[in-house]
């Protein structure tokens, strides 16, 4: 098998919008340069993209059941996932988020109370620069923009797993705006990466707020803050000292920080104790 380092962007083949995007990547002057990765995979396409080679690959499963990676790309530092976002209220929506499952469930991948591994200043890098794409077309004037709270799978992965995503409906999936949008702003942040201009920010955890959640959006976009896991405020009849300190661990950015927005006594005083064990600092916002 071919050895293949750094980061991987996967997509679902069953997707619209990883089907879309990725056709937008491949029509993009700067990603012309095209090859095969040259590696055997079952049910799966892949292609080597750009001067950098970046892999893209597409599965014929759904993106939360891709559990599998690490062992068709064992050397990969990360995955970024390209996807559609689904929700009951269907409201246009650009947004981010890590994989895990808190509770006792693991209804959409993953496996119960457990997290994927993160990258806070990837995280913010991708964040930023699908802001600054949906800025150039006007999205925000459709679409909410906003970093999600961590959900679903897969959990299993070795190393961290970012989804980026177009939601939340048939209509936002096959938006042809919002594909280009991504697939700039993916494009711009895999070669920030490589350009060493990562931005260089405060790995931080978020606990409060809903699962949408304009704060931690607004702390992302503004502030030097970038984000691990963040834990909203429907997960707190689970949230315990296990699940915090996964966070803190299974980020490659050392955690410094806990963001903590308005929540009842007993999750401050838990976040507290963690908090002065992991000698981390709480920023109430």
């Amino acid at each position: 098998m071919e050895k293949i380092k750094d980061i991987v962007v996967v997509f679902s083949d069953l997707d619209p919008v990883g089907r879309g995007v990725f056709s937008y990547i491949l029509s993009m002057s700067e990603a012309s340069r095209i090859s095969s990765c040259g590696i055997s995979m079952i049910n799966g396409r892949c292609y080597l993209v750009g001067e950098h080679e970046i892999p893209f690959v597409g599965f014929n499963v759904e993106t939360v059941n891709l559990h599998f990676l690490d062992k068709v790309f064992p050397d990969a530092k990360a995955y970024i996932v390209i996807s559609k976002h689904s929700s009951e209220s269907g409201k246009p929506t650009l947004s981010l988020h890590y994989p895990g499952n808190i509770g006792p469930y693991a209804d959409l991948g993953g496996r119960p109370r457990e997290l994927a591994w993160t990258w806070p200043s990837m995280f913010k890098n991708l964040a930023l620069e699908y802001w600054k794409e949906a800025v150039v077309l006007g999205l925000p004037n459709r679409f909410e923009f906003s970093v999600e709270a961590t959900h679903h799978g897969p959990t299993e992965l070795s190393k961290p797993i970012i989804f980026i995503e177009i939601g939340s409906t048939k209509r936002e999936w096959n938006d042809p705006e919002a594909q280009i949008t991504l697939a700039r702003a993916l494009w711009r942040a895999v070669e920030n990466y490589y350009a060493d201009k990562i931005p260089h920010c405060k790995p931080s955890i978020g606990i409060g707020g809903p699962h949408y959640s304009d704060r931690h959006t607004k702390l992302l976009l503004e502030t030097d803050i970038c984000y691990g896991h963040i834990f909203a405020r429907y997960t707190f009849n689970w949230l315990d000292k296990e699940i915090i300190q996964q966070a803190i661990e299974k980020s490659i950015d050392p955690i410094e920080t806990i963001i903590l927005l308005k929540v009842r006594s007993s999750i401050k005083k838990l976040v507290a104790e963690i908090a002065e064990e992991n000698n981390l600092s709480i920023i109430h916002a």
